[in-house]
């Protein structure tokens, strides 16, 4: 009931409403790494996020949801790297010293599941992960040990088909996931914005001005080039096309909020089964002790009763008792008024 809770309050929320609800097809980046219930005092929680793209991304003024964290003016990914956000950036660079950390954010990463975006300058969802344990997600990374990693860097972020254990201890973060085998089963790829040497998106959907060069061109055709403009075919194409993947992102998300309700209901399950296998527990133990209070009383009544039939059996075989003789009486003498 609170992943469910939580998944309806998210997409309930003001602050994520219309088309901000969905996140933004081939964008730049993407949340490749989350590392959320580490061992110890959970001070090495991390989220690690990829370029997939072809050109450098400036994240001044970006931001994170599901942990407070907003990007600095100075920050950029170029492409092919990876960046990390910590929970306690000391620690984690204490463990890690050649990861590429750059920044502390507020908050924590729920164990039990929660969703986590990253967000451009204007709010537009860029990436966006509703994790959990258990059911068609990984169990592994619960309570310490790996983290939970996309299969692939191509992969889509927003199935839980496509995340897996991460092979070491701890995660990797800002490098390539090496993660554990037998996963990745039906996972589909999700490709990044890239740009042609012309300067045009080569996806559909770049938003904001955080992210360079790559949001050159806004899916609604604004800033698309004169001829497809001038071109009502091409328009019509470009309608559709945009379209298309409004339909794909709204499949994604309907799947993706499906699963965690899916997963919710599992994890509700086994809290049920859990209370259920305690009470039974204690009744069971409750019921031996009345039972054994009961035998143990039943065995003293029978201790004292035979203890206190031996007790008169013991008295009656016994001599009598002997009753004191009384003192005889001095018989009185008569005077003798007269003889015979």
């Amino acid at each position: 009931m609170l992943l469910i809770t939580l998944l309806a309050t998210t997409f309930m929320s003001p602050g994520f409403s219309g088309s901000q609800v969905q996140a933004a097809a081939n964008s730049p980046l993407r949340i490749t790494e989350i590392m959320f219930d580490p061992s110890g005092d959970g001070s090495k929680e991390f989220l690690e996020i990829y370029n997939g793209s072809n050109t450098t991304v400036s994240l001044a003024g970006w931001s994170t949801y599901g942990v407070d964290y907003v990007f600095s003016s100075g920050v950029s990914l170029s492409p092919g790297g990876y960046l990390v956000i910590a929970r306690n950036q000391a620690a984690l660079r204490a463990t890690y010293p050649s990861a590429n950390i750059v920044g502390q954010y507020g908050g924590k990463l729920k164990g039990g599941g929660e969703l986590v975006r990253l967000l451009d300058s204007g709010g537009n969802v860029m990436s966006s992960v509703y994790y959990t344990y258990g059911g068609a997600w990984p169990s592994a990374p619960k309570d310490g040990g790996p983290s939970l990693s996309l299969i692939r860097a191509t992969a889509n972020e927003s199935s839980s088909s496509c995340w897996a254990p991460s092979s070491a201890l701890g995660g990797s973060p800002s490098v390539g996931n090496s993660v554990q085998g037998g996963y990745g089963g039906g996972c589909a790829d999700s490709p990044y914005l890239t740009v042609s040497s012309g300067g045009s998106s080569g996806g559909g959907s770049g938003s904001g001005s955080g992210a360079g060069s790559a949001n050159g061109s806004a899916s609604d055709g604004s800033a698309g080039s004169s001829s497809d403009s001038d071109d009502p075919e091409q328009a019509k194409k470009k309608k559709k096309q945009q379209e298309k993947k409004k339909q794909e992102q709204k499949q994604k998300e309907q799947e993706q909020q499906e699963q965690a309700e899916e997963a919710a209901r599992i994890q509700q399950s086994e809290q049920q089964n859990r209370k259920n296998s305690r009470l039974w527990w204690g009744l069971g133990l409750a019921a031996v002790l009345v039972i054994a209070g009961l035998v143990g009383w039943l065995l003293t009544a029978r201790i004292l009763r035979k203890r206190q039939v031996s007790t008169i059996l013991s008295k009656g075989k016994g001599q009598k008792t002997k009753q004191p003789k009384k003192p005889k009486q001095p018989k009185k003498k008569t005077k003798k008024w007269f003889r015979k």
